[in-house]
C-alpha cells in the first residue's frame, strides 16, 4: 500500500547555500545557471484595480516557466484552478484577469523597485491534467517580441539521476514579487512520474522548475512534505511533463 504524506501546495525556501567561492574549488558553477533560470520564470498573478484605479498584479498564485519564447508556459494545474476560483484571497468571483509578469530588463538585486510588463493569458485556453497536476498555457502576446530580448526556454533532461545529484529550484514564495532560489539534492525517484528532493519549500512556487547545474530541467515542484515528510519537495518528472506537453499542445492550439 502506498502512503502519501504531502499536500498539493509547493513551497520554496531561500537559503544561503550558494557561496560565490568555495574554498579551494573556485567559483560555484550553479550561480550562473541560477541567474539564467531567473529569466525563465514568472509569477502567476491576478490583475486587479487599486484604489487609485490603476491596474496592478496581486495575489501571486504560483510560478510559471517558459517552454517557448513566444509565451507558452508550464505550471501546476492547481495553481490555475486556485487563481480562477479565488481560493487564495477568499474572493468568490475568482480572478477575471490572470497574468504573468516579467521585468523590463533584469530582476534587481537588493530592491523591490523595478519596471515590469504584464502578459495576460486566456485561462480557457489552458490545458490541465489534474491527475498529474500539470498545466500548459500561453500568453496573448509574445514576451520576447515585446521586451525585444529572448526569454530563455526550458531544456529538459529525461534521464533518471542518482540519489544525491545537486539541483536547484526557483519560484515566487509567499507573494514575493521577485524570484527566490533553493538548492537541494535528488533523494529518490518514487516512480517514473515522480521524484523527491531533500529540500522544503514555501507556498507560492508550485509550478517552479527543478534544474541541474547545467540548467537542464528534470522536473516541476508540485507538492510539499508535511508531518514526517516535512523538509521534502515532491516533483513531477520531466518525462511526465514532456508526455503531457506533446498531448496538450494540439488541444491548446485548437481552443
Amino acid at each position: 500500500m502506498r502512503y502519501r504524506i504531502w499536500t498539493l501546495t509547493c513551497f520554496v525556501v531561500l537559503l544561503g547555500a550558494a557561496h560565490p567561492v568555495r574554498a579551494g574549488q573556485g567559483p560555484d558553477p550553479f550561480l550562473d545557471t541560477i541567474r539564467t533560470m531567473k529569466r525563465n520564470v514568472a509569477p502567476i498573478a491576478c490583475m486587479e484595480a487599486a484604489d487609485s484605479g490603476v491596474r496592478r498584479p496581486s495575489r501571486i498564485a504560483g510560478t510559471a516557466f517558459f517552454t517557448t519564447a513566444d509565451g507558452e508556459f508550464l505550471t501546476a494545474a492547481h495553481v490555475i484552478s486556485d487563481i480562477l476560483r479565488g481560493a487564495l484571497n477568499a474572493a468568490p468571483a475568482g480572478c477575471a484577469a490572470p497574468v504573468v509578469y516579467l521585468p523590463v530588463t533584469e530582476w534587481p538585486s537588493g530592491s523591490n523597485e523595478f519596471n515590469a510588463r504584464w502578459y495576460a493569458f486566456d485561462s480557457g485556453r489552458c490545458v490541465l491534467d489534474q491527475t498529474r497536476d500539470l498545466a500548459l498555457c500561453v500568453t496573448r502576446n509574445s514576451p520576447s517580441a515585446d521586451l525585444k530580448r529572448t526569454i530563455p526556454t526550458a531544456s529538459f533532461d529525461n534521464a533518471p539521476h542518482p540519489d544525491g545529484t545537486a539541483v536547484a529550484f526557483t519560484g515566487f514564495p509567499l507573494n514575493a514579487i521577485q524570484p527566490m532560489t533553493a538548492r537541494g539534492h535528488v533523494a529518490m525517484y518514487s516512480s517514473r512520474d515522480e521524484l523527491i528532493v531533500d529540500q522544503s519549500a514555501w507556498p507560492g512556487v508550485s509550478g517552479c522548475p527543478v534544474y541541474l547545474v547545467d540548467g537542464r530541467v528534470i522536473g516541476m515542484v508540485i507538492q510539499r512534505g508535511t508531518g514526517d515528510g516535512t523538509g521534502r519537495a515532491i516533483v513531477r518528472t520531466s518525462v511526465a511533463i514532456q508526455d503531457f506537453v506533446v498531448k496538450a499542445r494540439p488541444t491548446m492550439k485548437a481552443k
